[in-house]
């Protein structure tokens, strides 16, 4: 199945455990071999603070999450890792 990538925009994100986590910020590609290696999650309020991700005044949590901790993506996209195991990058 093909998805471009501003039907992924908004689409919201669910950790394996069933935590509504966010909503799809971005795609990241890799431009050397053209393929997508993360999406971009802006972070609920509550999550950013439960996983330790720093936010900035009027600047919303983002977290890059790579392709193979993605389980499945439908009407939304569905982590194969729990809430706990998320971690945002240094």
């Amino acid at each position: 199945m093909k998805i471009p990538d501003d039907t992924l925009r908004g689409r919201r994100v669910l950790s394996s455990d069933g935590v509504e986590i966010g909503v799809v910020e971005g795609v990241i590609f890799e431009t050397r071999a053209w393929k997508v290696e993360a999406l971009e999650i802006r972070l609920r309020n509550e999550v950013a603070t439960r996983i330790g991700a720093g936010r900035k005044m009027f600047r919303p949590s983002i977290i890059e999450v790579p392709v193979d901790r993605i389980h499945s993506v439908r009407d939304a996209v569905i982590l194969s890792v729990s809430l706990g195991e998320l971690r945002p990058s240094a």
